[in-house]
């Protein structure tokens, strides 16, 4: 759809001592970009730019001044542009950027991981069509850290509410949704990690004890290690009957043992441990 309308805001605005010449310029042709007393803030009315033109004589000053910041994604892809526009033969005024490979997000994330002042970015973009149709209109939301890109979609969101209203509602007499997987016969794991996460939501389980964030604000890499957790098999605790059958059964081999001993005039063990086993 040629004529989508999308707007994109990110918050909040970037230092500008955070951020790279290149990165500054950059992010001002994907974006528009406006600077306040906080920093340079990002926004845009016609979605984020992927294909990018750029004035030759801005990109080789930023690039110079930026090529010696170590860990930048932007000096990777600036340094193939770069090298192949000096080898033209006639080289234009400005450089062509295709960053829709290695898109914009990893830049933020780059500035996140050398700043001493952001911890976080959002970024929040929404969209729609004149024409509605199903599908021609929703909503975009990333989480930029220092370790991770993380992003959800209002699909999602409204997935995850349907996902909430099944679990309240009570289960006698109502048909289960076709989209609702039946976890009857399912691995044991699974059943365990049901029971944990149902422990949690009651209040029945320590939270400091608890992987998952309880208000639902998990990242993948946190839901990977509550999965993994359960990998190893967790002991099966005897019941006082097992017990009982067990005990049963250590005094029967000790009388036999006795027996054994005393028909054939041997010396009886002082000693349980040293009871032979049948």
């Amino acid at each position: 759809m040629d004529d989508l309308e999308t707007t994109v805001v990110i918050t909040p605005a970037i230092p500008l001592d955070d951020m790279t010449l290149l990165e500054r310029l950059v992010l001002s042709h994907v974006f528009d970009a406006g600077e306040t007393d906080s920093g340079l803030l990002l926004y845009s009315d016609r979605g984020a730019a992927c294909h990018l033109r750029i004035p030759a004589h801005e990109l080789t000053n930023a690039y110079m001044l930026s090529r010696a910041v170590a860990h930048s994604e932007i000096n990777r892809i600036i340094a193939r542009v770069w090298k192949s526009w000096c080898e033209q033969e006639e080289p234009g005024k400005t450089v062509a950027v295709d960053l829709s490979e290695t898109s914009w997000e990893f830049i933020l994330k780059d500035i996140v991981a050398r700043s001493t002042v952001l911890a976080k970015i959002r970024v929040l973009e929404w969209y729609r069509h004149p024409s509605q149709n199903p599908g021609s209109f929703g909503m975009n939301i990333m989480l930029v850290t220092a370790n991770e890109i993380a992003g959800r979609n209002s699909d999602d969101f409204f997935e995850d509410m349907r996902a909430e209203t099944e679990i309240q509602r009570p289960a006698e007499g109502i048909r289960r949704s076709p989209s609702v997987p039946d976890l009857a016969g399912a691995d044991p794991a699974v059943k365990r990690m049901r029971d944990v996460i149902d422990l949690q939501r009651d209040g029945k389980f320590p939270s400091e004890s608890f992987i998952l964030d309880p208000r639902g604000h998990n990242s993948l890499t946190r839901i990977r290690q509550f999965v993994e957790s359960f990998g190893t098999p967790v002991p099966v605790e005897v019941d006082k009957d097992e017990r009982r059958v067990e005990a049963a059964l250590a005094c029967w081999e000790i009388m036999l043992d006795f027996n054994d001993r005393f028909m054939n005039d041997e010396p009886i063990s002082q000693s349980v441990h040293r009871v032979r086993t049948y």
